[in-house]
């Protein structure tokens, strides 16, 4: 019985990783959120996962610092939603404060979940190579599938579309765009939140230290190595401007992060300027595959309000003024999860909606737009948890950030490996977080469960561990 629950437990965390890319499963019941835009398939071992392996390891487990600021932050979320639960607010598109305090109180246990799980099932580092080595198998997927939508981009081809639509409607909700790709997730900039936050940061670190979780290597090209590249290549063609400028910025940083003493600075520059103008050229090419994605430089020079209408970032602009807007006018708690839109229309600034379709639709009744959100996690934590509620989610931030830094601090190929991948997601999550801010969107927290993972299964200063698979 024993070997027959530790087969099953393995085959749940694979489909729990396998299935992270499909962030808007089709076939969801509405009791666990079959109304929602966020309905990712690994939701379904989550749960059993959580119960069965979860909450059995907090009570046998040694938990880190960072759990107990994780649970710091869920109380005065709590705090803050429970209290303008009550309070008489008029509805917006027919939902009310009660229920709306609900599913952000859902959202963020099942972001908790995902974070616990992945930290905590990995109970040694044979486990954490395997759950890696699974993760590329994701990857893969994905990338696949993303690299099948990039022909009917490339040739323009209309039934290469609506055959790749058909495919996508068989497990997703979302329809594809015809001009950008979402491979498995429901938009592109989904996609390539979860390129950059779940998977970039380790290949990226595989690269840098040479290390790899697959026994398979020609030289210096390893899976990962082939991997990084593929990435690359299927993230242009979401035509993410956030997750294209998070790109380039990990890039960057990777280069300067490179532990390798036959390369000297003066070369890291030459490479880095070699790599921005790659950079411009490819943006350039994409630019005439995409018009819209080309106005960032053919509309440059123009007055600053006309340059942000052009790009189409009002809208963003005017929830993250309103969002701090809010935060003044609560400052301590803020007005709990998912409240903000019950206050935007007060907090919104005066300004001419002639032009600007998208806050006219946000601000008309039954104009079938839905709730509107901040779209950026700092704003939306000060809004919606005040400054209590941000102090104690970067501190819990913070607790992650410092475990796996001080994995660098222990040496050997192992250790630079997860220390680098900390530090470079950590860089595309302060950068990418201007522009989500969904608890429910599972990479974040995955990322996260990982580098908590690798500090609480490495092995004591100065123990010697194999590499690689």
């Amino acid at each position: 019985m024993r070997e027959v629950w530790a087969r099953l437990r393995w085959g749940l965390w694979v489909v729990l990783l396998v299935g992270l890319p499909i962030s808007s499963f089709r076939f969801f019941p509405r009791a666990i959120g079959g109304g929602a835009l966020v309905r990712p398939l690994s939701l379904y071992p989550l749960i059993v996962l959580a119960v069965a392996v979860t909450l059995p390891a907090l009570f046998r487990r040694r938990l880190p610092v960072s759990v107990g600021w994780l649970g710091l932050f869920v109380l005065v979320a709590l705090v803050a939603s429970t209290g303008f639960v009550f309070r008489d607010l008029p509805p917006v598109n027919g939902v009310r404060p009660p229920s709306r305090v609900v599913r952000g109180l859902i959202t963020l246990v099942v972001g908790v979940a995902f974070y616990l799980t992945v930290a905590l099932f990995p109970r040694n580092r044979q486990e954490l190579e395997r759950s890696l080595r699974w993760l590329y198998v994701a990857l893969a997927g994905a990338l696949a599938w993303g690299t099948f939508q990039i022909g009917y981009i490339l040739t323009r081809s209309y039934a290469w579309y609506l055959f790749a639509n058909r495919l996508q409607r068989m497990f997703s909700t979302r329809d594809l765009l015809i001009r950008r790709i979402s491979g498995p997730a429901y938009e592109p900039n989904w996609f390539a939140s979860q390129l950059l936050l779940v998977f970039l940061p380790w290949l990226l670190a595989s690269v840098l230290t040479g290390r790899s979780a697959f026994r398979w290597r020609w030289r210096w090209v390893t899976v990962e190595a082939v991997l990084t590249v593929w990435t690359f290549g299927v993230l242009l063609f979401t035509y993410s401007r956030a997750g294209l400028a998070t790109a380039a910025g990990l890039v960057a940083l990777a280069v300067f992060l490179r532990p390798a003493k036959r390369f000297p600075w003066k070369w890291r520059f030459v490479a880095l300027g070699g790599m921005a103008v790659l950079f411009a050229a490819v943006l350039f090419l994409l630019g005439q595959t995409n018009p819209y994605f080309a106005r960032i430089w053919t509309a440059f020079g123009l007055p600053l309000e006309n340059y942000v209408f052009m790009l189409g970032m009002q809208g963003r602009f005017a929830y993250w003024q309103a969002a701090y807007e809010v935060y003044r006018q609560h400052p301590l708690l803020g007005v709990g999860l998912g409240n903000f839109a019950f206050y935007f229309a007060h907090a919104l600034q005066p300004r001419p909606l002639g032009l600007d379709h998208e806050l006219l639709q946000v601000l008309l009744p039954g104009s079938g737009y839905g709730l509107v959100t901040p779209k950026n996690l700092y704003v939306r934590l000060l809004a919606e948890t005040g400054l209590a509620g941000f102090v104690a989610f970067f501190a819990f931030w913070h607790a992650v950030f410092r475990d796996g830094v001080r994995l660098l601090g222990r040496g050997g190929q192992d250790g630079m490996f997860w220390g680098l991948g900390t530090v470079l997601g950590f860089a595309a999550l302060l950068l990418f977080a201007i522009s989500f801010g969904s608890f429910a969107v599972a990479d974040m927290w995955v990322f996260l469960g990982f580098v908590t993972a690798a500090a609480l299964t490495a092995p004591p200063q100065g123990t010697a561990h194999s590499e690689g698979g």
